[in-house]
């Protein structure tokens, strides 16, 4: 896999199973952060208030620089939480959120059961959202004169990269967004290109 590729949910979704008379709903969200992560879980609970368990694991980032946390919420250990996360990972998804709901329809399933349940829902729920392919970016920063801005936008494009800051002064001043992947082929292209006249710094 690419140095700079990851996957998140294409979009969100939600699956119901109904096993042995309780009911289980699996939701799953996209997330920047563990604040957003919260505020959905917090918006879940006061709408279905009356869900017996509301277990989740999130996921964000990638590498060195992954952070995950999941929920049992009241039922057995290892039964929910771990089960929900496990379905993250395998499908190798991660700046997401993903929730089952359980309502108790009076009997109980057991440990493996439990298990095997959320993890079913889990799965389940991801398979409906699909996949979208990302990239980590890296910044630059971009100082050119005038009648090279338009090469700078040529090159930028050619890179699959963005101008996402633009300053008009003596010269350009331009924040540049680079797939971290190509940031050293990019910076030596944009150089080349220019006859040096292009000064590139690295803005992170």
């Amino acid at each position: 896999m690419e140095e700079d590729l990851y996957f998140t949910v294409k979009q969100a979704a939600d699956a119901e199973q109904k096993i042995k008379s309780s009911r289980f709903i699996g939701r799953v969200f996209s997330i920047p952060d563990r604040d957003a992560a919260e505020a959905e879980l917090a918006r879940l609970r006061k709408r279905e208030y009356d869900a017996t368990h509301h277990c989740y694991a999130w996921r964000l980032g990638i590498g060195r620089r992954e952070n995950s946390r999941f929920s049992d919420d009241g039922e057995p250990a290892g039964t929910a939480g771990r089960p929900i996360l496990q379905a993250l990972l395998a499908a190798e998804v991660t700046d997401a959120l993903l929730v089952v709901t359980r309502y108790f329809g009076g009997i109980k399933l057991g440990t493996g059961g439990l298990a095997r349940a959320y993890s079913r829902v889990a799965a389940e729920v991801l398979a409906r959202a699909g996949r979208r392919e990302m990239h980590l970016l890296d910044s630059l920063k971009l100082v050119a004169p005038y009648e090279l801005y338009g090469l700078v936008q040529h090159q930028v494009e050619k890179f699959g990269g963005q101008i996402s800051e633009t300053d008009y002064d003596q010269q350009v001043t331009m924040r540049i967004m680079v797939r971290k992947s190509l940031v050293e082929p990019f910076k030596m292209q944009i150089v080349d290109a220019s006859d040096g006249r292009i000064k590139v710094e690295d803005r992170r």
